[in-house]
């Protein structure tokens, strides 16, 4: 006889101690499932009886506390499009957190963004905290110091703003269908459910699918509301798809302009300082631009004006913004008008070229 113990038999006696241990908690967890209250099945009736309406933080563009993606080619404006929601959020008094990771300049995109839409806005009375730093959203300790951020400031915001997804995820494999739906699950529920906001994350299309976000399907499929962005060839035009809501329908398209605002500065080379701001723009302008015809009235009119000016030239003329600017003035047009109607033409109707635009010609 020996007193030592048969190592396959301590193994076994040790896997049933465990399995044993198991069926314990999970007959703990079934008892207490019993003894608190049932799911809340509801009859039709009942759900009828209380209707819901989608809530918007800004109507037709972007619901209440939902998970959205926008996504885009590089030079989209992409940065510059979730700049202005997050501008006119604020401005309707609501608070907003912008995470900026692309770099520095978001000063000026926000003065630019003022002096086109509201000049007299005092900036120091817009609720927006900007975090120009990256913060790795795939780590929840990174992520629980920018929510212990938040929370230092006394804010509640209604909107937070990531720029962009590859900036702000550390090693995140974006073709991991695992990986991203942790990565999401993440902001959802430390982000989103902690302050009942809606998060809207800048990302990237395809290479060769720009009808979708580039990586895993899950970025799609684990979010509430998706936005595809297009921009018109040679133009400052853009579009931005609205196809996916959480609890409404598809809408037409939005479609944008970038508009160059000149900031009043000059810089070490004595140029002017400019950035741009992003204004509605009429879709007709897109549908007009693919038949080769302006729409707006200034705009026909300063064309007209600039293939009188060639044909009198003799040559073909180059202009410089403003000089088309002030050909449009000179025709008896206001400033900004001018200048937009100039803005309007170029890509299409006139072509970039050393030293300005020139008129385009039959065939290009």
């Amino acid at each position: 006889m020996t007193d030592e113990t048969d190592p396959l038999m301590a193994d076994a006696e040790w896997q049933e101690w465990l399995k044993r241990g198991q069926q314990l908690v999970d007959d703990h967890k079934r008892q207490v499932a019993r003894e608190s209250s049932p799911l809340p099945l509801k009859w039709v009736g009942e759900v009828l009886a209380n209707p819901t309406r989608p809530k918007w933080l800004l109507r037709d563009i972007l619901e209440e506390n939902v998970m959205a993606l926008m996504a885009g080619p590089r030079g989209t404006y992409k940065s510059f499009i979730a700049l202005h929601w997050a501008m006119l959020v604020a401005l309707a008094g609501f608070p907003v957190v912008i995470v900026s990771a692309e770099g520095a300049g978001i000063d000026r995109r926000i003065r630019a963004w003022l002096m086109k839409h509201s000049p007299d806005t005092d900036p120091t009375t817009l609720k927006i905290a900007i975090l120009e730093r990256r913060v790795n959203f795939n780590d929840e300790v990174e992520t629980d110091a920018l929510v212990e951020a938040i929370e230092i400031l006394g804010i509640n915001p209604a909107l937070v703003v990531i720029d962009t997804l590859s900036k702000n995820s550390g090693g995140l494999d974006e073709n991991s269908n695992s990986e991203v739906k942790a990565f999401i699950g993440n902001i959802d529920n430390k982000v989103r459910r902690k302050f009942s906001t809606a998060v809207l994350i800048c990302h990237h299309t395809g290479h060769s699918e720009a009808g979708r976000a580039r990586g895993a399907s899950a970025l799609e499929a684990d979010t509430d509301a998706a936005y595809i962005i297009k921009r018109e060839p040679t133009t400052r035009i853009v579009t931005v798809s609205r196809e996916r809501f959480k609890d409404s329908g598809d809408l037409p398209p939005l479609t944008y302009q970038a508009e160059i605002i000149d900031l009043g500065d000059r810089d070490e080379f004595d140029q002017p300082v400019t950035s741009i701001a992003l204004v509605p723009a009429d879709p007709e302008m897109v549908s007009a631009r693919a038949e080769g015809q302006p729409r707006g009235g200034r705009q026909k009119e300063l064309l007209r004006i600039l293939k009188r000016l060639a044909s009198e030239a003799g040559a073909e003329p180059i202009w410089t913004s403003g000089d088309l600017a002030k050909i449009g003035r000179d025709a008896g047009m206001p400033r900004a008008t001018a200048r937009d109607a100039a803005a309007s033409l170029t890509g299409f109707y006139l072509v970039a070229t050393v030293g300005g635009y020139r008129l385009k010609r039959a065939g290009e």
